[in-house]
């Protein structure tokens, strides 16, 4: 199960007035995909090809949370 799927899933189980909002969940997520660039960039050293792979597959993640049209960010509503 993905990251953000189960914040959402951990969040559905607790009352939406003590749980993380889905904005909050979806930021966490979002920086976690940030975060997760650097160590591409040391598993790939010197390897280009590689760390562009890498940045890739955790760049297109960012749709699990949310759509774009180039102009408008939409986020997607947490499942209850």
């Amino acid at each position: 199960m993905k990251e953000y799927e189960q914040a959402r899933a951990k969040d559905a189980r607790g009352s939406p007035a003590s749980g993380p909002s889905d904005v909050q969940v979806a930021a966490d997520f979002l920086f976690a995909l940030q975060d997760d660039t650097d160590p591409a960039s040391d598993m790939a050293k010197s390897d280009d090809q590689a760390y562009r792979a890498m940045v890739h597959r955790l760049h297109r993640r960012r749709f699990e949370v949310a759509t774009t049209d180039g102009y408008t960010v939409t986020f997607h509503a947490r499942k209850p």
